[in-house]
């Protein structure tokens, strides 16, 4: 009697041990969280606020890019009585200039970031991949996420600690950050490709037009017929009028409201709510 109250008395001071054990643990990794968070937060204002700076000098480039014709980089020795073409008033300088300067650079810069991104989160995943051990791995983060500790299983019959089935915090928290770290990077290669369709669309839109400029500026026999400009400048409107939709597809309000809209003042079709 005496040594199953000397056991029942070992395994309530054990229990309580490990008790005050799993609060300083809980304590430890709420302010660890709490750190990161706090260090999450502040990156993301400093994101933010370079992200600002480059929107504003990237307009800033462009409207004095765009004004540089009324500065007098155009073609003044020509007098027109009715018609006036825009290759005829642009100076083919300045037109080779936003070929290389504003097209084909900024392309070729913008597809090799792009294919870099893509590449690296591609490397990244199958790293995650290979490192994310096999098994039940979903229940595990279930009961690291709801943060359940019961980390010893009596067996009453034999009136010992069975300590075979105890949990694993270190393997549940491993597979809780291989998923945490999936995921944002499953939603970068997302985005990369969003972005990399955007970029595609801009240089088949742009190319044609420009090309053909700067070819006319270094051989002035050479000429394009009016349907083919018509055609290639008709393209860089549609640029413009279809970036909008791609920009922003990707949003799920915006596809809904967008389907919405074909099927109700489109289609003629009920929506439903």
């Amino acid at each position: 009697m005496r040594k199953t109250k000397n056991k029942r008395k070992n395994v309530k001071r054990q229990d309580k041990e490990e008790g005050k054990e799993e609060e300083e643990e809980e304590e430890e990794e709420e302010e660890e969280d709490e750190e990161e968070e706090k260090e999450n937060t502040e990156k993301e204002e400093k994101d933010r606020s370079n992200e600002g700076g480059i929107i504003l000098m990237c307009w800033v480039a462009g409207t004095l890019v765009g004004l540089l014709p009324l500065m007098g980089w155009y073609n003044k020795e020509k007098e027109y009585n009715e018609v006036c073409y825009f290759v005829d008033v642009m100076s083919y300088q300045y037109l080779v200039f936003i070929y290389f300067g504003t097209i084909v650079f900024p392309g070729v810069l913008m597809a090799a970031f792009y294919t870099h991104i893509y590449t690296v989160v591609l490397k990244q995943l199958r790293q995650i991949a290979a490192q994310e051990p096999q098994g039940d791995t979903a229940s595990v983060g279930t009961q690291c996420s709801q943060r359940q500790r019961s980390y010893i299983f009596r067996s009453q019959s034999r009136g010992q600690v069975s300590e075979s089935s105890r949990y694993d915090p270190h393997r549940a928290s491993t597979n809780t950050n291989l998923n945490q770290m999936a995921h944002p990077n499953r939603r970068e290669v997302k985005a990369a490709k969003s972005l990399s369709i955007i970029v595609l669309f801009f240089m088949i839109s742009w190319f044609p037009l420009y090309t053909i400029n700067c070819v006319q500026a270094f051989c002035k026999h050479c000429t394009a017929s009016s349907g083919v400009m018509f055609f290639t400048i008709t393209l860089t409107h549609l640029n413009s009028a279809i970036n909008p939709f791609l920009y922003a597809y990707h949003m799920h309000d915006f596809r809904a409201a967008l389907k919405s809209f074909i099927l109700h003042h489109v289609l003629c079709r009920p929506v439903d709510p």
